[in-house]
């Protein structure tokens, strides 16, 4: 059974698209003000304002024009830009780590149907292995037990370092298969580890 797992994307909503859109749009909107704020900056250190010279010139040429901005006023009326649009950045990042996590919520909600059918086969599979380890490890503990011992390799494999001992009732295969159980994907926990 294989299925593919949907992107994290297709489970936004059309408001969280738009809030990322205005999102980038913001943060296009912040470098264009840096910019601005390094050119104004420039200038300023320049001592030119071309706003001012612009303005001496229509009033040479008889045109109304209005009072330039100060290369002081144009920075704070940048920085105060700046700074909103970064506070509504703040508020846009807040509100997206909300509209993940919801859509974290609906993937997980989506990939139910298949983690509980997976489940129950991993739980019957194991249950299955179990059943052929625990005669497995019976068989082994009684030739060791004896006195016998495992010559020419039989029952040599090692299985106990993987899956701990099949009859363990305190150990975590039994606690998986408690869990299972709680689960609904087995009917009861083996004999064995009851």
């Amino acid at each position: 059974m294989t299925f593919k797992i949907k992107n994290l994307s297709e489970y936004l909503t059309e408001e969280d698209i738009a809030r990322n859109t205005r999102r980038t749009e913001l943060e296009l909107t912040s470098r264009r003000l840096d910019n601005d704020i390094t050119a104004v900056k420039a200038l300023q250190d320049d001592g030119e304002n071309r706003q001012h010279d612009r303005y001496i010139d229509a009033l040479i040429e008889g045109k109304d024009a209005p009072l330039p901005k100060t290369s002081s006023t144009q920075l704070n009326e940048l920085r105060q830009q700046k700074w909103n649009v970064e506070k509504a950045l703040d508020v846009l990042a807040s509100k997206d780590v909300h509209a993940q996590t919801e859509a974290k919520k609906r993937l997980c909600l989506d990939l139910k149907p298949q983690s509980e059918s997976m489940g129950k086969q991993l739980a019957e599979a194991t249950s299955a292995l179990n059943k052929i380890h625990l005669e497995y490890f019976k068989i082994k503990r009684h030739l060791i037990n004896e006195g016998i011992g495992l010559h020419g390799g039989v029952f040599s494999v090692d299985l106990e370092r993987f899956f701990g001992i099949p009859s363990d009732r305190t150990g975590p295969l039994a606690d998986y298969f408690r869990d299972s159980v709680k689960a609904g994907h087995l009917k009861s926990v083996p004999e064995a580890l009851r």
